[in-house]
């Protein structure tokens, strides 16, 4: 026969080379009988072969027989390539000859809250099973928790708002972050404190000329400062309302002070009026107060006016009270207040409002003598320097007022943000979880009503809150949490938040008998019972199985391959295409063969994995079973990290990476082909130069971003996922040299386009197959055969719109929604969006 091998054009996804079908070997076969030349004649003058019914049927079955051996040497010769296998082993075969080992299925993992009931603390197990009901679109998934977890009654019922920022108050209420021990009723005085305009803090000191001669000045401001009045008096206010609020206290008085504390550069503070008394003026005689010595009453008078003169035998650092102070105690303070002429009144010094607050040196008890014959009791104070306001009253005649104050408190108004803003992000929890053990992570409620997961770490002590003065019980206070990787702005509005979370990972927990060893056999394969059988992800990024085979209750460690195991205790796997495993042990030379016993062969494994398990925040509402002092869970943020098992089309892609890049990186393209084989990575690129906005390296040096495959398409990563590829890739190069790993973006460009069908055909099929070919898995569009950083087109999409069968013309095509600014990120991944408008239209 005359066939000749078929020319193979290169990029087939299937392998054409077979030398004919049927009907050409039968064909042939009748012709060549035919030609054939006996006694000098061709056969078929003698012999009709056609019109033989035996001779055809042999004919027949020949060539049938033919088709059979060319159809198998096409599949052998296609099962023998790569790109051309079609069988789940062959493609397995061939992979594992480039070291290349398709990966099962990878669980999602996530967080669940846990709500408690009042004051408990209970010990969540490892292995406590959470579900998230089904939904139209997706069956019941179960998820367990990851590892032993204790929980805190302190951690629960949390709020969390933005950390309290200074501010101006705007009416009659001051929001005070600790107690300030004022109760209804109260008066308090508010004075504004001495604030230097200049410099906080000295420069470094320095023997050199240029530096100390600031530093003189820089004191001899403070000197100056210091001999001015300590204080300027503002006003006294009643307390109207108090109420507790998150740990501070709001306090409304009976007057706006708003335009009293309006200035965020000076600094006020609070005093609780014990009692108040003012300076003697309407006695008409007074004891003399000798220069030294103690008081002596005699008959010599000094007459009121002598008295704020200043006489010179009055020391200028006492006054003399109107009434005697049972209330002041040793140790207490006082405030010595000259209220002037009013704020604003004048422009002279003098006339302006002055205020001490001191601790008196001694309190006398004196005995003034009002009218001949009656005296009255009143208290001389001494201090130990003199006192401005005291003074400034002195010269001006003016009477002092003096009252029995508290502690200080200082009034600064704190408002609640209703976002997190700024750097470090910071946030409040109230009330504060014991030190006990530190908070790493809580949940938060977000105003669609969901929870989200945040990192973090507690602030430094010195961002904390300061426990309130006195010697009494401590009240609850809030803690101040530094956020670690949030997208700001975060709303806080006085958000619900709890730290009693747990670690979940998808698939449930199974055990099965898989079978008896016996040491007569070499080899031994088993399969495990169900499918399919997940991976976890270890903290370096690594996917580790979960299948555990234990042999007579011995465990046995699971390796790649047995090739050079030795005599060892060891199995490998063969994965199968629907997820499910067969255990394979070894024959005494690679590998131990397995002991004889009945039974003897168990495997413990966890079913399930996949994309299918990544869940949007909340989808887990039911806890299986019971948990003494749980009342509840819910599903906090979303399950990530998912990932289907290895599919033809990934193998393919995916092999030929690793028989160049092996398992250490060494190049940019090695760092992309190991991101590329991580569980679930649909894209990945690297390269040096400026990275995506918001990156962690401030978009310089070298990056590498990626995409995941879900459930809907390439997405871009979250945080962790983000957290476990770098993971994966720094256990595989260089980490001296600095990586930035990324996310990449992802751009889908609508399309809307016309097309004129074939008069012949049906307009709804033509369009039909349109849509058909633009959006088909594998087609020439898929994105998933896309790379990052190319650009889409029109005429990308009009060769293809063309390509449809049917199609005369494409009149309109229009793709995206605006026009394209400029090429493609290296970063991003632009392809057709999912649901093109294809309409056909009469020429």
């Amino acid at each position: 026969m005359s066939f000749e091998p078929a020319v193979v054009p290169p990029g087939l996804a299937r392998l054409r080379r077979r030398l004919a079908t049927y009907h050409d070997f039968l064909d042939e076969l009748v012709r060549d009988i035919e030609q054939s030349t006996v006694d000098g004649e061709p056969l078929g003058r003698r012999w009709d072969v056609e019109g033989d019914p035996r001779a055809m049927k042999l004919a027949q079955l020949w060539a049938y027989v033919a088709e059979g051996v060319a159809a198998y040497t096409e599949l052998a010769a296609g099962e023998a390539y790569l790109p051309t296998a079609q069988d789940w082993t062959d493609l397995r075969r061939l992979a594992g000859l480039v070291g290349y080992r398709p990966q099962q299925r990878v669980a999602a993992q996530g967080w669940v809250m846990v709500d408690t009931d009042r004051g408990a603390a209970p010990l969540v197990p490892a292995g406590t099973r959470v579900q998230a009901p089904g939904t139209p679109d997706r069956p019941a998934q179960v998820f367990e928790v990851a590892e032993e977890t204790q929980l805190y009654a302190d951690r629960a019922g949390l709020t969390a708002t933005p950390v309290p920022v200074p501010a101006a108050p705007t009416g009659p209420t001051l929001r005070f972050l600790q107690d300030p021990g004022f109760r209804v009723g109260d008066r308090v005085l508010f004075v504004e404190e001495l604030a230097p305009t200049g410099p906080a803090a000295p420069p470094p000191w320095s023997a050199d000329w240029s530096t100390w001669w600031i530093w003189l000045i820089w004191w001899w401001y403070l000197y100056q400062a210091a001999m001015s009045a300590g204080a300027t008096p503002l006003a006294v206010a009643r307390v109207r309302k108090r109420v507790a609020d998150l740990g501070t206290v709001v306090v409304t008085f009976d007057r706006d002070l708003g335009p009293l504390l309006s200035d965020p550069s000076k600094v006020y503070a609070a005093y609780r009026v014990v009692t108040a008394a003012g300076s003697a003026r309407r006695q008409t005689a007074a004891v003399r107060i000798p220069a030294t010595g103690a008081p002596s009453a005699t008959n010599d008078k000094l007459q009121l006016a002598a008295f704020y003169t200043g006489p010179a035998n009055l020391e200028s650092a006492a006054v003399v009270l109107d009434t005697q102070l049972d209330e002041l105690s040793p140790g207490q303070r006082v405030a010595v207040v000259d209220w002037g002429l009013g704020r604003g009144a004048t422009i002279e010094t003098t006339n302006l409002p002055a205020c001490d607050v001191a601790e008196p040196t001694m309190h006398s008890r004196l005995d003034w003598e009002v009218a001949p014959g009656s005296t009255v009791p009143a208290s001389r104070l001494q201090f130990g320097s003199q006192l401005a306001a005291l003074a400034r009253a002195t010269i001006t005649g003016r009477p002092v007022r003096v009252y029995v104050v508290g502690p200080r408190i200082p009034a600064q108004h704190y408002d609640l943000p209703t976002a997190v803003t700024g750097s470090p992000a910071r946030l409040r929890l109230y009330p504060a979880p014991g030190a006990a053990h530190p908070v790493q992570r809580i949940t938060l409620r977000n105003p669609a009503g969901t929870w989200d997961v945040l990192a973090c770490t507690p602030a430094p002590a010195s961002a904390q809150e300061l426990p309130p003065p006195g010697g009494g019980p401590e009240a609850p206070r809030g803690l101040i949490v530094d956020l670690v990787g949030v997208a700001l702005p975060l709303p806080a509005d006085r958000a619900p938040a709890s730290a009693n979370l747990v670690r979940v990972r998808h698939g449930s927990t199974t055990v099965s008998t898989l079978g008896s060893g016996d040491a007569s056999r070499p080899g031994q394969r088993f399969a495990v019972p169900k499918a399919p059988v997940t991976a976890d992800l270890a903290p370096d990024g690594t996917p580790v199985s979960t299948l555990e085979v234990r042999v007579a209750g011995l465990l046995w460690p699971e390796r790649p391959t047995l090739y050079g195991a030795g005599a060892t205790d060891a199995y490998t796997t063969a994965l199968g295409p629907d997820g499910a495993q067969t255990v394979v042990t070894g024959d005494g030379v690679e590998g131990n063969r397995l002991p004889t016993g009945r039974n003897t062969v168990a495997a413990t494994y966890r079913v399930g994995g996949g994309t299918v398990g990544e869940l949007p925040a909340g989808a887990i509402t039911a806890l299986l079973g019971s948990v003494r002092g749980v009342k509840r869970v819910v599903g906090a943020g979303p399950t990530s990290g998912g990932a289907d098992q290895d599919d033809p089309r990934r193998i393919r892609r995916l092999a030929p990476g690793r028989s160049r890049v092996g398992d250490r990186a060494v190049s940019r393209a090695d760092l992309a082909d190991l991101a590329r084989a991580f569980p679930g990575v649909s894209h990945a690129a690297a390269w040096r130069g400026a990275g995506p906005a918001g990156c962690p390296c401030g978009r310089t040096g070298e990056h590498v971003a990626f995409l995941r495959l879900g459930t809907t398409g390439p997405r871009p990563p979250i945080g962790a996922e983000v957290a476990s590829l770098a993971a994966y890739l720094d256990g595989r190069r260089d980490v001296t040299v600095p990586l930035c790993v990324t996310a990449g973006t992802v751009t889908l460009l609508p399309l809307t386009a016309q097309i004129v069908p074939d008069p012949r055909a049906r307009p709804a099929d033509v369009v039909a197959a349109v849509v058909a070919l633009l959006t088909a898995a594998g087609g020439p569009l898929d994105p998933l055969d896309r790379a990052l950083g190319v650009a889409l087109d029109r005429s990308d999409v009009m060769v293809h719109v063309h390509a449809a069968a049917g199609v005369v013309g494409v009149p309109v095509l229009t793709l995206g929604a605006a026009p394209a600014q400029g090429p493609p990120a290296r970063y991003e991944l632009v392809a057709l969006a999912p649901d093109p408008v294809v309409t056909a239209v009469t020429p």
